[in-house]
C-alpha cells in the first residue's frame, strides 16, 4: 500500500472516529458539516457561502458585536446584522469600502491635536472623510438590505452567530486533551 493511501485511510478512519464521537451529532456539529461539506448556510432566508478567516478580520475591522471586541456595544442592533450580512454576501466588493473607512481612522489618529487654524481644518476635513466613508458603507449595507426583504431579527442574529463559530472548525474536532475537558468554544452567541 503507498504512503498516500495508507494517510488517505488514516484520513477516513479520523473522520470515523469523529463521527463516532459521543459529543458527535449535535444540531451544532451537523450544521457545521453541512456548512462544510455544501459550503452554504442560510440566514434571513438567503444562502451565504461558507464563512472564512477574512470576513472575521472584516467583521472585526468595522467592530462588530458579532466578534470584536472593540464594539462600542455588546447589544446587537439591526444596522450590526445588516453590516455582517453585506460583508458575508459582497465579500470583495465590501472589502474596498472597509478598507477606505481603516485607512481614514488611521489618518486621523496620526493627525496632532489642532492647535491653529489650519491644522484644524485638516482635523475637521479629516473627520469628515471618516463620516462619510463610515456612511458609504452603512448605506450600501441598508441597500443589501433591502433585497432580503422582512426578516426575523433574533433569528437572524442567532444565526449568524451559529454561522461566525462554524469558521472556527472545532465544533468537530475530538477532544484530545489529557484532562478530558470537553472541546474548545472560540467564539461564544452574544445573543
Amino acid at each position: 500500500m503507498s504512503s498516500l493511501t495508507a494517510a488517505a485511510n488514516d484520513g477516513y478512519r479520523e473522520l470515523a472516529d469523529i463521527c463516532h464521537e459521543a459529543d458527535s451529532g449535535s444540531a451544532r456539529d451537523e450544521h457545521e458539516l453541512v456548512c462544510a461539506v455544501t459550503g452554504k448556510s442560510t440566514i434571513a432566508g438567503r444562502e451565504f457561502p461558507a464563512p472564512t478567516a477574512a470576513v472575521i478580520a472584516l467583521l472585526d475591522v468595522i467592530h462588530s458585536p458579532f466578534v470584536s471586541e472593540f464594539a462600542e456595544s455588546s447589544e446587537i442592533t439591526e444596522l450590526d446584522i445588516f453590516r455582517a450580512l453585506y460583508l458575508l454576501a459582497e465579500r470583495e466588493k465590501a472589502a474596498l469600502p472597509v478598507l477606505r473607512m481603516k485607512r481614514r481612522a488611521e489618518m486621523l489618529e496620526k493627525l496632532p491635536e489642532p492647535t491653529d487654524p489650519e491644522t484644524a481644518y485638516i482635523y475637521v476635513r479629516s473627520r469628515e472623510q471618516l463620516a462619510d466613508a463610515e456612511g458609504d458603507f452603512d448605506a450600501a449595507a441598508l441597500r443589501f438590505a433591502d433585497t432580503l426583504g422582512v426578516f426575523d431579527f433574533q433569528r437572524a442574529s442567532t444565526d449568524l452567530c451559529c454561522y461566525l463559530t462554524l469558521a472556527t472548525g472545532f465544533s468537530m474536532l475530538p477532544d484530545s486533551s489529557e484532562s478530558g475537558t470537553k472541546k474548545k468554544d472560540v467564539m461564544t452567541s452574544t445573543t
